[in-house]
């Protein structure tokens, strides 16, 4: 075993950077494979991975019955990565409220960001907008679960879309 941990540790350096020049290389080409998703890298539309506690709790549980998933480390995230625009807009829609018409870009938001901070560091209060979660907007952020599913693991909640939509239900009924 501690032999297959060496070999690991080093597989997982090379692996760290075969992904780091699949993303440079990715990096405004406009497409993402991994969901199918078209977008303009100039409008920066990042598409993100989701997860809901409900699934975060069942894949530990479920983690926590196999002998070989000690020390390994696991991705947990639904299979439909949305661009952040689209995982808004299904918020909006499953919690009945409407999506703002007007699009700012990142450059003012994140101007924003940097002038809300500063105020409330002087007013000792938390930002309304943090800088820090800005930089969120400008990357995928999207992770691979396959290893979790090769675990066995099935998802409650694989796709975003219809989490979003069963947590509007769920909303709407205890209005």
């Amino acid at each position: 075993m501690a032999q297959d941990k060496g070999r690991a540790s080093g597989n997982h350096h090379e692996a760290l950077h075969r992904v780091r020049a699949s993303l440079q290389r990715r990096r405004g080409q406009g497409l993402f494979p991994a969901n199918g998703h078209k977008r303009n890298p100039g409008k920066r539309e990042a598409v993100l991975s989701n997860i809901r506690a409900e699934d975060v709790a069942g894949a530990v549980d479920h983690l926590s019955y196999l002998d070989s998933a000690v020390g390994q480390a696991y991705n947990i995230a639904e299979d439909y990565n949305p661009s952040i625009e689209e995982a808004l807009g299904l918020a909006a829609k499953a919690f009945g409220m409407k999506m703002p018409g007007l699009h700012l870009p990142l450059w003012l938001v994140k101007l924003a960001a940097k002038i809300d901070g500063a105020k409330a560091a002087r007013k000792g209060r938390i930002p309304d907008l943090e800088y820090d979660a800005v930089k969120y907007l400008y990357h995928d952020y999207v992770v691979d679960n396959s290893k979790l599913k090769a675990a066995g693991y099935a998802m409650l909640y694989p796709d975003f879309r219809e989490s979003m939509k069963q947590m509007g239900d769920w909303y709407r009924a205890r209005k």
